[in-house]
């Protein structure tokens, strides 16, 4: 899961940083799209929080080589 909140911070960084590059060059459409993507990466990541949370309790017998 970590790999998988890597790309999701990345997602999240790049697609805002675009939607403020997008907004002041005046692209108003193209900005919204690059700020809802940056929501959907927002969610993203905050899902696999929850997930790491969740899979840190299981136990020590439970757990993924990747987690």
């Amino acid at each position: 899961m970590n790999l998988r909140l890597a790309f999701a911070g990345f997602g999240l960084v790049t697609c805002a940083l675009l939607a403020v590059g997008l907004a002041v060059v005046g692209a108003r459409a193209l900005a919204v799209v690059a700020a809802v993507l940056a929501v959907v990466a927002l969610v993203d990541v905050v899902v696999i929080q929850l997930r790491r949370r969740h899979a840190g309790r299981a136990g020590p017998g439970r757990r993924s080589l990747f987690s």
